[in-house]
């Protein structure tokens, strides 16, 4: 079964939050260009992978809105900050975030962020193992006879929990159907989730490899970085499964390579130990001992020589 930790493309490209375009007409309206500009970059940049710049103009946005008193924006920056901090697996970052969305939103009533405030939350949790939790948190937007969730909220609630069901290994079929219900044809990154989702349920190979080239063909045309590495890991995993490790090889490596250009800590170090135990069983001792290098250094959180890493793996 695939762990939960490697279908890391979250809900979060379901949920772009974005700055009110009602704000008060007293607010000097140069500053409040500036900072609904700095919150529409971020997503751009968030939307191409690049955390680290996404974050920078989601914090500049923040101090702006926070300059004018400005509650609906301060919001929307603090929500993209955790949600952005999940995608680079800093969940300590992301969880004070969302305090702050919790604290301003319930002192200004701010309903219309409370369901994104749950899916994230549930995000949280889920990457923090602790399903119960996050099974608590989707609750009510689960619910189908509720009318006040809007479509694209549901789906990820019902990714989330389709998630959860897979790292259980509980329902993990029905709700991979229920997530088909809902993730309609123009939905593209809905739908390579859910032939990841289908390519996991299935217990022939062959199926498995139509389903992940299903999946990694969308995320390949879209150019989303996060997904074709997620696709690839997840299907080098089957392949491992199955003691197929020279087919394992080449998809693990292609992975490495988005994995470092993204500056992913995390998930960098998952790849490294899948080729470590790669290497392993196909007798490569040297290119072994250097995965378990780079793992452990991939691993601190100061690192920063990716540069060398990648030239390491690019001469393998």
């Amino acid at each position: 079964m695939i762990s939960c930790t490697s279908r890391l493309i979250s809900c979060a490209m379901l949920l772009l939050i974005s700055a009110c375009t009602s704000q008060p007409t007293d607010k000097p309206p140069e500053l409040l260009g500036e900072a609904n500009s700095l919150i529409s970059n971020g997503v751009d940049q968030y939307n191409q992978a690049n955390y680290s710049k996404a974050t920078v103009l989601f914090e500049q946005a923040m101090y702006i809105y926070r300059s004018i008193d400005n509650p609906d924006g301060t919001a929307s920056a603090y929500i993209n900050l955790a949600k952005t901090a999940i995608t680079q697996h800093e969940l300590t970052r992301a969880t004070y975030w969302l305090a702050q969305t919790r604290s301003i939103v319930d002192a200004e009533q701010l309903t219309a962020l409370q369901n994104h405030i749950t899916i994230i939350g549930s995000s949280i949790a889920i990457e923090q193992h602790d399903y119960t939790a996050a099974k608590n948190m989707l609750g009510n937007l689960l619910d189908a006879s509720s009318k006040n969730i809007d479509p694209e909220t549901r789906l990820a609630a019902v990714q989330n929990r389709t998630r959860i069901a897979f790292a259980e290994n509980a329902n993990a079929q029905a709700w991979t159907e229920r997530y088909a219900s809902l993730a309609s044809d123009d939905q593209p990154h809905a739908q390579a989730r859910l032939a990841r989702f289908r390519a996991a349920l299935s217990t022939d190979t062959g199926e498995q490899d139509k389903y992940y080239q299903h999946a990694l063909d969308i995320n390949r045309k879209l150019a989303w970085r996060p997904g074709i590495a997620a696709t690839l890991s997840e299907w080098a995993e089957q392949n491992i499964n199955v003691n197929n490790y020279s087919g394992a090889l080449n998809k693990l490596e292609r992975a490495l390579l988005i994995r470092l250009d993204l500056r992913d800590n995390h998930n960098t170090a998952q790849v490294l130990t899948m080729l470590e135990n790669t290497y392993e069983h196909l007798q490569e001792p040297k290119k072994q001992q250097r995965a378990a290098y780079w793992k452990q250094q991939v691993a601190n959180a100061d690192f920063y020589d990716w540069d060398n890493v990648m030239k390491d793996f690019e001469r393998f």
